[in-house]
């Protein structure tokens, strides 16, 4: 069977565009929640938080919500769905994480070189996943629609726990059906013939 090809429509070339303001807030979240306070002159003591882990964590929440309502959608068990989730939250969290990659070129400059690798590695990480996930929507949006959701980006671990899964729901299957206790149901009818002349001859 060819799978039915998704054709993006102005509604998904809108949603991405939305996608595509959320992730530039989530690149630079720190910049976006200082500016914002600024801008709507909200005072640190008035303020309803001081943190712009906020936006991190209020995008991880929106991005895991998201995964669970397609991939509901798209037919997966609540538990493989919660799996798929919690994926997409922790790697949402990366890469909304609060770092300073507008400061990548101050961290090259670092003398020490153990202090320079450190940091350019956490925003070299935070923006690989952050393209990870973007071009993820943009394969669901343009391309794949919601198949995209079944095929996605997990890590190992989620993998060998579905795969568990099947087995041992393979194993509850088998238990639910019991076996025949009648053990000549599984013989030919020769071999019932035989069987049912043995039981009628009188005894020696």
């Amino acid at each position: 069977m060819s799978e039915e090809k998704h054709s993006p429509d102005i509604w998904d070339s809108l949603s991405f565009i939305v996608w595509c303001l959320l992730f530039l807030m989530g690149l630079f979240p720190e910049m976006v929640f200082l500016q914002t306070r600024e801008l709507a002159g909200v005072v640190t003591k008035g303020a309803f938080t001081n943190t712009p882990l906020f936006i991190t964590i209020a995008g991880a929440a929106f991005l895991g919500g998201f995964t669970y309502n397609r991939s509901r959608l798209l037919g997966d068990n609540d538990e493989y769905a919660l799996l798929k989730t919690l994926h997409m939250i922790l790697m949402s969290f990366i890469a909304f994480a609060p770092i300073h990659v507008e400061q990548l070129p101050l961290y090259l400059s670092i003398p020490v070189p153990f202090y320079r690798r450190l940091l350019v590695t956490v925003v070299a990480t935070k923006i690989f996943v952050w393209i990870i996930l973007l071009a993820f929507l943009l394969r669901y949006h343009m391309f794949r629609g919601l198949p995209a959701f079944q095929k996605m980006p997990l890590i190992s671990w989620v993998k060998l726990f579905t795969s568990y899964s099947d087995e041992k729901a393979g194993e509850d299957v088998k238990k639910e059906r019991p076996e025949s206790t009648d053990k000549t149901e599984a013989l030919s009818p020769e071999e019932k013939a035989a069987k049912d002349r043995e039981a009628t001859q009188p005894g020696e």
